[in-house]
């Protein structure tokens, strides 16, 4: 019995709820540790096709989650998170915003970033340490990722041009950037809270603000759609973005960008194993890259026991994968990460 107690007080502790005795257990722990979660009252959660048989996402989860971390030599581990009761259709409506479709053809006045000449590169590279990353964000039940991906990039390169870190605000973004158009293109973006691309983003900032976005402190998140309020708020001037520029596809080519330029806005295809990644170099079974869905920053690279990985900034939360963080299998287009294509602003200072 002592030894029950123990395992459930250590489950609870770390949230390896799939080490529990029994799905039913792990159900009734989730339920105490997430009764309070902002998503169990979102109405793709209370009205979704899957609100009447919550248990058996769950159980689901909990069998895929507890096959995952016993087999030998996996490179990361799962977990029954916040996201646990939802099937991955229900996760990606609600937080993966990026809009793949406009992003298939670029324009032809894209401006793109020379592929990489073969120079040596850094071994590794993390932009936190550079004072470069704010701390990690949450968009919440918002499919607002893609303005949070814009945000990384243009934070670290308004901090390269000031030498001060800014926390800069999603939610100009999410409320300013509609219909927006790309030069050469006849394609219109975005839509807050039900999609966008980063690229729009920044042409958005260059044709109507100047080059420049609001702060976090002023213009605050909400988590949801509302009025563009960009001219009343306006207070921060210290940088502005004159162009943007995409990174063309290839290992290298990524590489030279994250450790020349800063963090890169980089889309990704956010599946079930994104969905309830806990630690580690995430290396899915299957991750198609045709797939983009979700808007991430590439903020650095490194390599742990003989694998290369992206360090990834991810706008879940602190408490999803590595404090909000996952490091993303480097080499071999892991979910896509280098199909986006990645992109960057360039930045100067006022």
């Amino acid at each position: 019995m002592l030894t029950l107690v123990l395992l459930v007080v250590a489950s609870l502790a770390n949230n390896n709820l799939h080490k529990l005795p029994n799905v039913d257990m792990a159900w009734e722990k989730w339920n105490v540790i997430y009764k309070d979660h902002e998503l169990l009252s979102h109405p793709v959660y209370t009205s979704g096709m899957n609100a009447d048989r919550r248990y058996n996402v769950f159980a689901e989860h909990y069998a895929v989650v507890k096959m995952h971390n016993s087999l030998a030599n996996q490179t990361f581990t799962m977990e029954l998170n916040h996201f646990a009761t939802i099937s991955n259709e229900e996760f990606a409506s609600i937080y993966n915003g990026y809009d793949h479709d406009l992003k298939k053809t670029l324009p032809p006045n894209t401006e793109v970033r020379s592929e990489h000449d073969g120079s040596d590169l850094p071994d590794s590279v993390d932009w936190r340490d550079q004072n470069r990353v704010t701390a990690v964000k949450n968009q919440e039940s918002c499919g607002s990722c893609w303005a949070f991906s814009t945000v990384v990039s243009l934070e670290g390169q308004f901090a390269a041009v000031t030498g001060n870190l800014v926390s800069l605000s999603e939610q100009d973004i999410v409320d300013c950037v509609k219909k927006q158009k790309i030069p050469g293109s006849s394609d219109t973006c975005c839509d807050g809270c039900q999609g966008g691309l980063m690229d729009y983003a920044f042409q958005y900032m260059l044709d109507s603000q100047g080059g420049e976005d609001e702060t976090e402190l002023v213009y605050g998140y909400t988590g949801r759609d509302g009025r563009c309020n960009f001219a009343n708020k306006k207070a921060y001037s210290d940088a502005k973005i004159t162009k943007y520029t995409d990174v063309q596809k290839g290992t290298d080519n990524l590489a030279e960008a994250v450790a020349n330029v800063g963090p890169i806005s980089v889309a990704v295809n956010a599946n079930t194993f994104w969905q309830l990644y806990s630690s580690g170099v995430l290396d899915p079974l299957a991750c198609p890259g045709s797939k983009l869905d979700h808007g991430v920053a590439a903020v650095g690279y490194g390599t742990d026991s003989g694998k290369d990985y992206w360090i990834i900034k991810n706008s879940w939360g602190k408490t999803w994968g590595e404090k909000g963080y996952v490091r993303l299998l480097k080499g071999k287009n892991t979910c896509g990460v280098q199909n986006g294509p990645p992109s960057y602003p360039t930045a100067t200072k006022n």
